[in-house]
């Protein structure tokens, strides 16, 4: 027992084995995966509505599985949620497993809430998927003023040189755009879409 003088403990014998990297699928050095789909969000419906004006509080979230698992099954998604006063992303919830869908509760209405997923597999974490679309759950009877969440850009264009302005507002009840150039209203037409 212990140290014996005279005695030489032996040490076990070191084995090498020659491993492959693992290849992914389109054969590219395993890694983490390439980043989800866009998150589409849809109400969850209630097995008892509470009257014919009641809304939900939950809703569900779905997105693309990434093209890419990277050589490594996807054990997990991150759902973020855009956090309108910092625009700080946050997580909210983490998804074991590879099936990409989730249900979030608690959802507070009139406030607009925007998505994204992130893929896990052994080797980590993906890039970011695209953000879902912004969404505002309406209280039926409640106004919420509208509040633009794709703002206009500035554009310079040369004369005849096609322009495109995108901008998306949300509110309750929905908000209708009127386009104006010069305190004149502008209206689609041949040369306007």
């Amino acid at each position: 027992m212990g140290n014996q003088p005279g005695k030489v403990a032996k040490r076990p014998q070191t084995y090498h084995y020659p491993f492959e990297e693992k290849k992914s699928r389109t054969d590219w050095t395993a890694g983490v995966p390439l980043a989800p789909g866009k998150p589409v969000i849809q109400l969850s419906a209630r097995e008892e509505p509470l009257d014919e004006n009641s809304v939900t509080d939950e809703i569900n979230l779905t997105w693309a599985i990434p093209k890419d698992d990277g050589g490594y099954p996807i054990t997990g998604y991150r759902i973020e949620m855009l956090d309108i006063q910092t625009n700080n992303w946050l997580e909210i919830t983490f998804i074991e497993g590879f099936e990409p869908r989730c249900t979030l509760s608690n959802i507070l209405y009139g406030i607009m809430y925007r998505f994204r997923a992130i893929a896990y597999n052994d080797a980590g974490p993906s890039e970011p998927g695209d953000p879902s679309d912004p969404v505002v759950i309406d209280v039926p009877g409640v106004q919420i003023a509208p509040y633009f969440v794709l703002m206009l850009n500035d554009t310079i264009a040369l004369e005849h040189e096609k322009v495109e302005f995108k901008v998306k507002v949300l509110g309750t009840p929905k908000p209708t755009l009127q386009w104006f150039k010069d305190d004149m209203e502008v209206f689609s037409s041949e040369r306007l879409e």
